[in-house]
């Protein structure tokens, strides 16, 4: 007499993943993404921090007798936003002169 054993072969379902294992994801995500805002701010900031040097009256320069009188430089500074740490001068050959 022949006796054939068949071997059982399980298959395990996959498992959906757990409350806790889905909330650590969510939370992964959330600290990925709060940390990609912080990057993108802080790139923002210092692009804007960055101080720049005007020349007064552009390439009218700074002059007794502005073109258009004493509100020359009036119109002339109100084409720019200046911040701190910005630079106002007039240059003088290749010097700049603080004012």
């Amino acid at each position: 007499m022949l006796l054939y054993i068949q071997e059982s072969t399980r298959i395990e379902a996959q498992k959906e993943p757990s409350d806790t294992q889905n909330k650590q994801h969510m939370m992964a995500q959330i600290r990925n993404v709060a940390i990609l805002v912080v990057i993108i701010a802080a790139a923002v900031l210092l692009n804007t921090t960055e101080a720049e040097d005007y020349e007064v009256g552009g390439t009218t320069g700074w002059t007794s007798f502005p073109p258009g009188g004493a509100s020359f430089y009036s119109k002339w500074a109100s084409n720019f936003t200046f911040k701190v740490n910005d630079t106002l001068g007039k240059y003088h050959q290749t010097t700049l002169l603080l004012l």
